[in-house]
Order: C-alpha cells, then structure tokens, then sequence
C-alpha cells in the first residue's frame, strides 16, 4: 500500500490515506451503529398520516359518526400510532445489541410487538372512550388496533389510484387483511401457533388480498396499487444481517407479496 500510496502526488496522497482509513473504520462498525439503530420507513411521516387519516375516516363514516367525533378519532388515532411507531423503535434499538441468536431475536421481537401493541391499544381504547359509547369504541378499536405499518403503505398506494366510489370497498378489504394479519402474529407469538405456520397465513391472507382487490379495481388500477405497495420499492437495500433478519414484519410481508405473485401466474 505504502509503494502505491508513494507513486501519487502528495496531496492526493494524503487524501487518499484519509478515505482509506475512514472505510476501514466503517467496515469495522457494527451493522445497527451503520445504520444509525433505525431502518427506513415504508412512509414518509407526512405520507403515514394521511394514511392513519384515511383508516380513521373510514371507521368514522362505517360508525356514522358526526364531524366532531370524527375529527376526535383521527386525531386519537394518529396520537396512538406515532406513540407506537417511536416505543417499537426504542424498543427495537434494545433488541438489535442483544447477542441472542436470531431465533431467540425474533421471538423476543414478536413478544415485544405484542406487549408494545397491547399497551398502546389500552391507551387507544381510554382516549376513544371518553367521547364515543361504548359500543362505537369497541368497533373502532377492533377495526384500527392492527397498527400495521405494511397496510398503511397499502392504504397509500389505493389513495394514488384514484378509485372513486370503490375506495371505501378497497379500504375495507386491507383493513381486514390487518386485522386478521395481526390476529396471526398473536398466536404466533403465544402458544397456539409457530412461526413457520404464520408464514404460510400471512401468504394465504395476502393472495386473499390481491384476489379480493382485483376483483373490485380495474386491471390498471390493480397493477399500480401493487406497485406502490411493494415494500421493496419502498425501502432501500438492507445490509446482509438485516434480509436475514426474518422476525420483522416487513421482511414477512416480502415474503407474502413474492409467494402472492407466483400463486397470481398459475
């Protein structure tokens, strides 16, 4: 290196020293220190809102509810799913300096998820509670608790495809596929099922997905909303440690979108 670094002009000499020196440093940093401890969101924060915006609008106009309780609900909505969005976060920082194996990882990832998730629907349930009956608060807590980042990326791509009077019919079909998507993680989580099983659910709940949706938007429509809520074009390249890294949610749904595609081709 010194023979080579000799041959150049001492300015360039210095510089280059300095540019191999800082690589080396670099290379040498742990993958998480790399990143920053955050990954890339599927949405921009002004883009998420619009899309919790668009989710709460929906249970508000399902629920009938006045303008007043509907402007209170998108706001409890968007105040609980930023909440969420910054304790996963945290949370996960803590997870990815932990030496447990990936396995052990993942089940802890999911663990948190779930108790994460939990609090924050409790905090939901309270604020919704105190200008909505009982009943409404309950629908709108079973309707909104998946807090699901993928299908609010979903819910983003269905607002640019222009759908006119079948958006509501659009929205509602992703809302259930987050709801019964979460359902799945729970019970992979607890003790009723496995992870292997999940798998296999969230591709079957996401062919069901694009099956349903295709036959509600125009095949224009179709293949643009499955454009834009392709997590991959959304979020740029990962490091090796993070596509392996299977415990996430957004690493699953790749899963499911890929398996979705080859089931459409059959």
């Amino acid at each position: 290196m010194n023979r080579i670094v000799s041959y150049l002009p001492q300015g360039r000499s210095s510089l280059l020293v300095c540019a191999l020196l800082l690589a080396f440093a670099f290379a040498m940093m742990p993958a998480h220190a790399q990143r920053g401890g955050r990954r890339a969101p599927l949405l921009a924060e002004e883009e998420a809102k619009v899309a919790w915006a668009v989710e709460a609008g929906y249970v508000a106009k399902k629920l009938e509810l006045p303008k007043e309780a509907a402007t209170k609900l998108a706001k409890a909505y968007e105040t609980t799913r930023t909440s969420y969005a910054a304790a996963i976060e945290k949370k996960r920082e803590e997870l990815t300096t932990s030496t447990e194996d990936r396995s052990a990882r993942r089940a802890a990832y999911r663990k948190m998820q779930q108790e994460v998730g939990a609090a924050e629907r409790d905090k939901f349930n309270t604020a919704v509670a105190a200008f909505l009956s009982e009943e409404q608060t309950k629908e709108a807590v079973t309707l909104l608790w998946a807090f699901s980042s993928q299908s609010d990326l979903m819910i983003h791509a269905l607002k640019g495809c222009d759908l006119g009077d079948k958006e509501d019919r659009a929205i509602e079909l992703v809302v259930v596929y987050a709801q019964e998507g979460a359902k799945a993680r729970e019970r992979a989580t607890g003790e009723e099922g496995s992870f292997e099983e999940l798998h296999d659910i969230l591709a079957s709940l996401r062919v069901a997905l694009d099956k349903a949706l295709a036959g509600v938007l125009s095949e224009e429509q179709f293949a643009k909303w499955k454009e834009g809520s392709d997590t991959h074009r959304r979020r740029p390249a990962r490091s090796g440690d993070e596509q392996r890294q299977s415990g996430t949610e957004e690493t699953q749904s790749g899963t499911e979108e890929t398996q979705s595609t080859n089931e459409q081709r059959r």
